[in-house]
């Protein structure tokens, strides 16, 4: 009784303090459209568009993803990181931006949650670990919401919070990407797999993925590990290759400096190198390929995305 009399007082004050005009009524929120929406990223985007103006403490817009473009970039261009994309977008399928694909924008870091059939204001605060009370406050809650609970659908705005629901490939992402830090920040443009050779057009296997950076940018290693191979070596030009505590191996490619030497250990982020063009490349990138336990891997699963 004490406890339902304390939070009838706080929701008082709040309907004389905050009270705003409902937010407008959208048809047809289903379990069925609200499942579609959890699940394919394309009915996400309809639903939070249709439903925007009902988000408290943040503003969103939809974004159609650009040739070059990639989330973090998306994400810096928003003052926001990587997490409140992927928060804001639940049905995200994975972390590659696809051309034409649209994403939900927020411009402020946390997440928007969709409430579900049998979840609660308290459930949802427990979730993303935040009080009960503020997350009411945040997104201008009434007292008749105390009583009869937030209806399913309602978009809520989480500030400053993690991602808790995503996609299973994002999720593998997530428990995988702090193996090893990302060597510098910079826009995929080619991954391990069979490609086109871009000298002569034939059919090759390309071993590792190359972000497209300006000439002279830093780079770091992806791990703590010690440099077994520091100079030229073929197509690659100059390049790194870095054996880790981990059981990970890495190589850093057609670089322009080299600022190890080979048995040097090195720590995770350390300046290894700076980017170039040196030894079989059409233009200023780095190639960096991974091995986890002697086995070459896509190195996109493991970087870190933070």
């Amino acid at each position: 009784m004490i406890a339902v009399l304390a939070a009838g007082a706080f929701f008082a004050k709040r309907v004389v303090d905050h009270r705003r005009a409902n937010p407008p009524f959208v048809a047809g929120v289903t379990g069925e459209s609200l499942q579609a929406a959890l699940t394919d990223q394309k009915a996400w985007v309809a639903y939070v568009r249709a439903r925007s103006a009902s988000l408290h403490g943040v503003n969103v817009t939809i974004h159609t993803v650009q040739p070059k473009d990639n989330f973090w970039k998306v994400a810096s261009a928003a003052g926001v990181t990587i997490h409140a994309i992927v928060g804001s977008n639940p049905a995200l399928p994975d972390l590659i931006a696809h051309t034409g694909e649209e994403v939900v924008v927020p411009d402020a870091k946390g997440c928007i949650h969709a409430l579900q059939p049998g979840e609660s204001l308290a459930s949802v605060a427990a979730t993303y670990g935040v009080e009960a009370a503020a997350l009411a406050t945040a997104n201008g809650l009434t007292e008749r919401e105390l009583w009869w609970g937030v209806s399913p659908g309602t978009l809520l705005f989480i500030a400053n919070a993690e991602p808790k629901r995503m996609t299973e490939k994002v999720a593998e992402k997530y428990r995988m990407g702090s193996m090893l830090a990302s060597p510098l920040a910079g826009r995929y443009t080619s991954f391990k797999g069979s490609r086109s050779d871009p000298f002569t057009g034939d059919a090759h296997f390309h071993n590792g993925v190359d972000l497209a950076v300006p000439q002279g940018t830093w780079v770091g290693s992806a791990a703590d590990g010690r440099v077994t191979f520091a100079g030229e070596r073929g197509g690659y030009g100059k390049c790194i290759q870095v054996k880790h505590d981990n059981g990970f191996e890495t190589l850093y490619g057609h670089l322009s400096k080299i600022l190890v030497r080979e048995g040097q250990h090195v720590k995770r982020r350390q300046l290894i190198a700076k980017s170039g063009s040196t030894g079989r490349s059409t233009g200023p990138h780095l190639h960096f390929a991974v091995w986890k336990d002697g086995k070459l891997v896509s190195p996109e699963k493991y970087i870190s995305i933070w």
